[in-house]
């Protein structure tokens, strides 16, 4: 209990941060509709760090912003989807009526992700030297269904070159 309710204090540092985050948007032939992400690049080739909140969290939150900014301050160029849980996603790029099936919100989430990082819009051809997959909480037991489903020889998805867990359920049962 302790070490979830310090979760309430994962904020930003820099109140300056949220303003340099650019939005854009995808478009998601698995649903017909386009879903607004958020990113921050460095001027130079960098890593970037997918970034994926915790349950129903919101690409503007709190916490998807602050791990955004600790990411961005060590190096790396980040970007940020909502929650599959969150009404965004919900609306715009999940193919089930509603989540709760974690194989199906992780591929949602997956193809979402494969949109962002393909992306012309955002300049991220030829600025990224390797792709990493965070998620916190629900959107690291996301990130575990994406990181197994890689495996798969189908999978025609983009490819993370490491995967960061924070906080992930070990079983979603009581």
């Amino acid at each position: 209990a302790v070490e979830s309710l310090e979760a309430m204090f994962l904020n930003v540092k820099n109140p300056d941060f949220p303003s340099t985050i650019h939005t854009r948007e995808v478009f998601l032939p698995s649903t017909g509709r386009y879903l607004p992400y958020n990113f921050k690049l460095h001027d130079k080739p960098a890593p970037v760090v997918f970034i994926l909140p915790g349950l129903g969290g919101h690409r503007d939150g709190g916490s998807a912003l602050a791990l955004a900014e600790m990411a961005y301050r060590r190096g790396f160029s980040v970007a940020i989807l909502s929650n599959a849980y969150n009404w965004e996603f919900m609306e715009r790029a999940s193919t089930a009526a509603v989540p709760g099936h974690t194989p199906v919100d992780a591929r949602d989430a997956h193809v979402a992700l494969d949109a962002v990082s393909r992306d012309p819009g955002a300049q991220f051809s030829g600025r990224i030297t390797e792709r990493v997959l965070m998620g916190y909480s629900m959107g690291a037991f996301h990130a575990f269904f994406i990181a197994a489903a890689e495996q798969s020889e189908d999978n025609k998805l983009v490819p993370f070159d490491r995967y960061v867990t924070l906080d992930a359920p070990v079983q979603l049962r009581l």
